[in-house]
């Protein structure tokens, strides 16, 4: 049974009940290509794309049920955008549905990931600087503010045990399409080689 009596208990239990989800998601081998001296710049884009497509999807359906609109995801998603302009690929606007998210538990689990892959992204930003420096970066220096994150993990507190099922089914799947859509964008838009 989940009890909420300890601040960041859900936290704890989300983050051991994904953890093998989410380092199959660091060991991707087109994600690994970020921390490589060798980071091609279609690889990159092709990232950039995935990420453009997957955090509009889950935005779309985040405002579709109506959940958690302080957690709203704008702030990556125009930082995504600026990215690929500036790289000189428009901004991809073909639909990915997040249908896999059914209610608002499972959408906050979405947002959990997407919210907290913005701490890793700082790291890879100076690695990608390192490698491909003429490359904008915007989206991986865009992490979350601490108001953000205090009030998705004040979020997290409040989800009991009939819930807490769906937040963590939201979260594990999101680890999972954000994995085959960045190997699709990967396949349709980088070289084979870059895989």
């Amino acid at each position: 049974m989940l009890t909420n009596d300890r601040p960041g208990h859900v936290r704890v239990r989300l983050a051991a009940a994904t953890d093998e989800v989410h380092n199959a998601l660091h060991h991707h081998p087109v994600l690994g290509a970020l921390l490589s001296a060798d980071l091609e710049r279609a690889t990159y884009l092709a990232i950039l794309v995935a990420y453009q497509r997957f955090f509009s999807a889950v935005e779309t359906r985040r405002a579709e049920l109506r959940a958690y609109p302080e957690l709203n995801l704008g702030a990556p998603i125009a930082a995504l955008d600026d990215d690929l302009r500036e790289s000189g690929w428009r901004p991809c606007r073909d639909p990915l549905h997040a249908s896999w998210l059914e209610d608002d538990a499972a959408v906050l689990g979405a947002l959990y990931v997407l919210h907290g892959a913005g701490f890793g992204g700082r790291v890879l930003a100076g690695h990608v600087a390192r490698s491909q420096p003429g490359l904008p970066r915007r989206f991986l220096q865009t992490g979350p503010s601490r108001a953000t994150w205090r009030t998705l993990t004040d979020a997290l507190d409040t989800v009991d045990g009939g819930r807490y099922p769906s937040l963590e089914t939201g979260a594990q799947r999101t680890f999972a399409h954000l994995a085959e859509e960045v190997s699709h964008q990967a396949t349709a838009i980088a070289p084979p080689r870059s895989l």
